[in-house]
């Protein structure tokens, strides 16, 4: 290390995360729909926010988030692992499970070619889950990236 990077070190450690407590539980917040693109600068509001939050925690690579070295797995790493079906759907959910606002969730994970995994997910809000309210995620990995159905 040189004596540049060890000072940036030391200033980037001295950061706090930006947290933004509006997000969480009943308020959320809301958010520019940005899941791939700002394409249409369309708002976005409770269900679609918290989905579109589940989709960047598994799209998100371990320690590449700035704050939170613990924030987020990639499941494009899946196409590479030696992983069965579910034990990607275990580690879906435990990253899912993580945030503040899910009460619960579940996934099922299908492999149906070597190369291509769906998932199936359903997340139960913390604040929704007593009227029976649950958000649905169904993405497709495969080489070419993965998609939000």
């Amino acid at each position: 290390m040189s004596v540049v990077t060890d000072a940036i070190d030391a200033a980037i450690a001295t950061l706090s995360p930006y947290t933004n407590s509006s997000l969480y539980l009943t308020g959320y917040g809301e958010d520019i729909n940005c899941l791939f693109q700002i394409s249409d600068w369309r708002r976005t509001f409770k269900g679609e926010l918290l989905k579109q939050l589940a989709f960047r925690c598994i799209t998100t690579p371990r320690g590449s988030y700035f704050g939170d070295p613990e924030y987020g797995i990639d499941v494009q790493e899946f196409l590479h692992s030696r992983l069965t079906p579910a034990e990607m759907s275990s580690r879906v959910v435990a990253e899912i499970r993580k945030l503040p606002m899910v009460e619960n969730c579940k996934c099922n994970a299908t492999q149906p070619q070597p190369l291509q995994v769906f998932l199936d997910i359903v997340i139960k809000p913390l604040d929704l889950g007593d009227a029976g309210f649950e958000i649905t995620l169904q993405a497709i990995i495969d080489p070419t990236g993965i998609t939000n159905v």
